[in-house]
Formats: C-alpha cells, sequence, structure tokens
C-alpha cells in the first residue's frame, strides 16, 4: 500500500470514529432519564413510598398500589408520574427494595432540583 492510501485511510477512520462518537452522545441523551413531575396527590404517595421500601413493608406497599389504582381511575391524574411510580413499586415487589427507594428517593429531588 503506497503512502497516499494510507494517509486517506487515516482520516476516514478517523472520521468515522468521530461520527460514532457523536451518534453515541445523541442516543445517551436520547435515553437519558427525564423527571418526572409529581402532582401533589402523587407527591405524597412518594414520600409514603419512599418510608415503605426503607422498612420493606409489604403491607404499605399493597396500600400504595391501591392508591395508585384510585389515582390512575381518576380522569385529572397525571398518568405519567403514576406510571413512574407503579414502576417502583413493581421493583420493590420484586424484592429490589434499596433499588425501589434509590428511585423514589430520585424522583422526590427532582421536584425540587432546577431544571
Amino acid at each position: 500500500m503506497n503512502r497516499s492510501h494510507q494517509g486517506r485511510n487515516r482520516y476516514s477512520n478517523q472520521y468515522i470514529a468521530l461520527a460514532t462518537v457523536a451518534i453515541l452522545a445523541g442516543l445517551v441523551w436520547f435515553f437519558w432519564p427525564s423527571k418526572v413531575e409529581l402532582s401533589p396527590d402523587t407527591y405524597e404517595i412518594a414520600i409514603a413510598l419512599y418510608r415503605v421500601c426503607n422498612q420493606q413493608d409489604v403491607e404499605g406497599l399493597q396500600q400504595i398500589q391501591d392508591k395508585l389504582s384510585q389515582l390512575s381511575n381518576a380522569t385529572d391524574t397525571d398518568n405519567l408520574s403514576v406510571s413512574h411510580l407503579q414502576q417502583i413499586v413493581n421493583d420493590a415487589r420484586a424484592g429490589n427494595w434499596t433499588t425501589a427507594m434509590q428511585h423514589t428517593r430520585q424522583a422526590l429531588a427532582d421536584q425540587t432540583s432546577a431544571p
């Protein structure tokens, strides 16, 4: 291979690497979890969910599940926040109490963080 081909291949590889990094950065940005805005009702439930996860309280978890079910049946509910808390409840039900507690804590912290 002569020197002109080597030079072109090197620049071509650099452009491919740069394009790959740009695509990966775009994917990370697109799929990065966004903050969930909790309504006053779901905020109160999130506080209770944090306590329940901290104490690994199965009965309390069922009560939270019941409240979330009631809210999901209401017409004026923020379905995104109910869905988010439901996912956390599912984590706790699966025995991932610490993960559920961390996700709940993050949801609560997102309510006071600057955008």
